[in-house]
């Protein structure tokens, strides 16, 4: 086979559980495809801990994730550029995240190399001049995509006849047991977002009879100050600490004990589906065009209790192993066409 070498792009190296996720289904993926040359991950430093825990069949070089002219030497050495999976292009976080993906869709395509998004959601765009940019990405005759909502699809679509519907993919890398894990009917996990919301919450749990919580930031390396704070709070309230577990498998032994996750992030959402545990999420743009893919919405809360509270009675009855298998189907359809793109793109040009 061709040894081709890959950009593979992402918001890595930062100690996100999701995109953690999401950069090893992706390295996974490549590898299951037979790719056997170099990998560039624009990243830094906190990357080589992560990729060191797993092994592929390719080698996997990690480059400064701001230096423009290493990252153009990169795009310029190989045959295709990979959005791994997330909503790279959005400008809620800030206008410069938008532009730093932009960048390098455009130097990609700059040099007529292909571009592939993979597991890719749009938005939230709030400046027309951002939509109109990805429209003009989109429109590239070289650039194909996968999309992980119904919405961000649509949007592609308008522009390009290489655009195919799919889901999120992050759970892809992790291996579900086929024992069932005891459930523990006192236990709640708490995936927090902002911490007036997540407050609103524990006032809500405990008032439900959970005594256990598991406060899980996805985002340690933002989130360790809000962390700890809420897990005062919890304390004074009455619940038992069970800390948060440090990685991907931990982290999903203990979903898998919990009788409840409450999700202010998708990828927390997304975990609990993949497993079909009971799971309430926090409704947002991203959220919502995520879920809206799907014929069976799960119960979701805005911020005041009263709407928590409805959600967790409504997750008593909701059919979560339906919602699993529709997720899992249209999790490996994505998986096999990502395996089917990625080798055209690479072998047979």
């Amino acid at each position: 086979m061709d040894s081709n070498n890959i950009v593979l792009v992402g918001y890595y190296g930062y100690n996100n559980l999701g995109d953690d996720l999401l950069l090893l289904s992706t390295l996974k993926i490549l590898d299951e495809t037979g790719f056997k040359g170099e990998v560039f991950i624009p990243s830094p430093k906190g990357l080589n801990q992560l990729i060191a825990e797993r092994s592929f069949g390719y080698r996997i070089t990690r480059i400064p994730r701001y230096n423009p002219f290493i990252l153009e030497k990169a795009i310029k050495r190989s045959s295709l550029t990979i959005f791994g999976g997330g909503n790279l292009f959005q400008d809620e976080t800030s206008t410069r995240s938008f532009l730093y993906y932009y960048f390098v869709a455009r130097k990609t395509l700059s040099y007529r190399k292909r571009l592939l998004l993979l597991s890719q959601g749009f938005g939230p765009l709030k400046k027309g001049m951002h939509s109109k940019k990805l429209s003009e990405i989109l429109s590239n005759e070289n650039c194909y995509a996968i999309l992980r909502d119904t919405v961000s699809f649509r949007f592609a679509s308008d522009y390009s006849s290489k655009a195919f519907e799919g889901t999120d993919y992050g759970p892809y890398c992790l291996d579900q047991s086929e024992e069932t894990a005891q459930k523990d009917k006192k236990l709640a996990i708490l995936v927090p977002k902002h911490f007036n919301t997540a407050n609103e919450i524990l006032k809500v749990l405990i008032k439900k009879d959970f005594r256990r919580i598991s406060i899980i930031p996805f985002q340690n390396h933002r989130e360790t100050k809000m962390y700890e704070k809420l897990c005062r709070i919890a304390r004074s309230m009455g619940f038992y600490i069970i800390s948060a577990p440090q990685g991907q498998i931990s982290t999903a032994k203990l979903f898998q004990h919990s009788r409840l996750i409450v999700s202010e992030r998708l990828h927390g959402a997304i975990l609990a589906m993949w497993m079909a545990k009971p799971f309430i999420w926090k409704s947002s743009e991203k959220m919502e065009g995520f879920f809206s893919s799907f014929e069976y919405i799960p119960p979701s809360f805005s911020e005041d209790t009263e709407s928590i509270d409805i959600a967790i009675a409504r997750s008593t009855s909701f059919d979560y192993n339906f919602l699993s298998k529709a997720y899992v189907q249209r999790l490996e359809r994505t998986v096999l066409l990502s395996k089917e793109i990625i080798s055209n793109l690479l072998w047979k040009r």
